[in-house]
């Protein structure tokens, strides 16, 4: 899959790395998260960082849960929502355990008084 999403995006194979892509934009210009990977957890004293070290994170498709997820979100998945677009099945569960739940903790309160 990967292989697929690096073809999608054209590149010449020598600004394609292990650890990513090799910006053609200048180092300034590139948001400041890049840095992260360039700075040692045991580094404690300043160490001004190579600007040619950074890289672009290699892109990654959605999977198949990931879209089912999406689907489901905005009610693509054939389920019964309500006004609020809540799973009616969900909402009638999430009720029934809240209720035993409060039933059993009755029972255990009277049990020990």
């Amino acid at each position: 899959m990967a292989d697929n999403a690096l073809g999608r995006l054209k590149l010449p194979a020598s600004q394609i790395t292990e650890t990513g892509i090799i910006p053609n934009t200048p180092y300034y210009e590139l948001p400041a998260g890049l840095m992260v990977p360039l700075i040692a957890a045991e580094q404690r004293e300043y160490k001004p960082l190579n600007p040619a070290q950074l890289r672009l994170p290699l892109p990654k498709f959605p999977d198949e849960n990931f879209l089912r997820m999406i689907d489901s979100y905005y009610g693509q998945d054939g389920k019964v929502r309500d006004n609020d677009g809540w799973d009616r099945e969900f909402i009638d569960t999430f009720i029934g355990q809240k209720e035993a739940l409060a039933e059993r903790i009755q029972t255990k309160l009277r049990v020990d008084n």
